[in-house]
């Protein structure tokens, strides 16, 4: 057993000086498990015939907006004309439409004589 004992001894002098040249040991985090990758999505369904109609009604409805705007703008814009018409048709033509002009600026020729 004296054998044994100085064995066993020496064993531990070597374990303390391994263990002292040695840094401790550092746990290194585990990775995270490994996963399958993802299924590829399935192929897209065509659409159904409520979700159809539904984009119908909302272009219809669009269009028919736009038409509304389109003859409110057309009504004004005919309005404007009546109005710019009649006042055209009010105004003098010819001789008549300078006729006060002309007599005033011959009376002021006159005048400066």
């Amino acid at each position: 057993t004296e054998g044994s004992e100085s064995e066993v001894a020496a064993i531990n002098t070597n374990h303390e000086n391994e263990s002292a040249a040695k840094p401790p040991m550092v746990r290194m985090p585990t990775p995270p498990p490994q996963r399958p990758p993802p299924s590829p999505p399935p192929e897209p369904a065509p659409p159904s015939a409520f979700t159809v109609d539904l984009a119908r009604m909302v272009d219809a409805e669009a269009q028919l907006d736009y038409a509304y705007a389109k003859h409110a703008q057309i009504i004004r814009k005919t309005k404007i004309l009546r109005r710019e018409i009649e006042t055209l048709e009010k105004l003098p033509v010819g001789y008549d439409a300078f006729k006060e002009d002309l007599e005033k600026l011959i009376s002021d020729l006159e005048k400066s004589k």
